[in-house]
């Protein structure tokens, strides 16, 4: 049997118990695993269009080899209730959330900060912190003017005495202090919620604002 294909193709094979290679699939379509070839410079996808129109085409060659790739598949979320009520403001805490004990900076909680601002949603960041806030900022090269208040809790005071400006997501590592300020109109979250939270601040944003004509 001769198969002709155009463009991307692949074929897996598995050894039996016996130790012969069983042909399991050929498809003209393109494989999970070609991921590791799409970080050596390969891209199959474009590569096979390119074909198709009769262009031509070419690859950079990595000086490297990728022996081990992990796929890690993402969440998406939709939740229709903030297109009606969108976000307005975003707290997050400094400890242990946005800088990590390791003396790390988080950044899957930056790149959140980043998509709030870019959202036209208020900024905060609210803090227990012990040293002088502004200090550990500089030393972790993090822009004060990514908040529009930085919030700095020096007293017994509870952090959802402070958290005004609401629909309101609040991020903070700290169980004791979600549990103490979730309400009808904060909405709060530990720092492995990265996926839901982008999606709550796309949604409140007019990316997928649905209009009523």
């Amino acid at each position: 049997m001769n198969l002709k294909f155009i463009g991307a193709w692949f074929f897996q094979v598995k050894r039996s118990t016996v130790g012969n290679l069983c042909l399991m699939e050929i498809a003209p379509r393109i494989a999970g695993a070609m991921f590791l070839y799409r970080q050596q410079g390969v891209n199959f996808p474009l590569l096979s269009i390119y074909t198709h129109m009769g262009l031509s085409t070419g690859i950079i060659k990595q000086k490297f080899e990728i022996v081990v790739g992990c796929k890690i598949y993402t969440n998406n979320f939709f939740i229709p209730q903030f297109i009606t009520n969108p976000i307005k403001a975003f707290y997050m805490d400094l400890d242990d959330t946005l800088i990590l004990s390791n003396q790390s900076i988080n950044p899957s909680m930056i790149s959140l900060l980043y998509e709030a601002k870019l959202s036209n949603i208020s900024t905060y960041l609210i803090t227990r912190h012990t040293g002088i806030v502004l200090n550990t900022l500089e030393k972790y090269s993090i822009h004060p003017n990514l908040f529009c208040k930085i919030i700095h809790i020096t007293d017994k005071s509870n952090k959802s005495d402070h958290v005004l400006v609401k629909p309101a997501l609040f991020i903070d590592d700290s169980f004791s202090e979600r549990n103490n300020t979730v309400c009808n109109d904060i909405y709060v979250f530990d720092t492995d919620s990265y996926e839901i939270i982008r999606d709550i601040i796309k949604i409140s944003h007019s990316r997928f604002r649905i209009t009523h004509e």
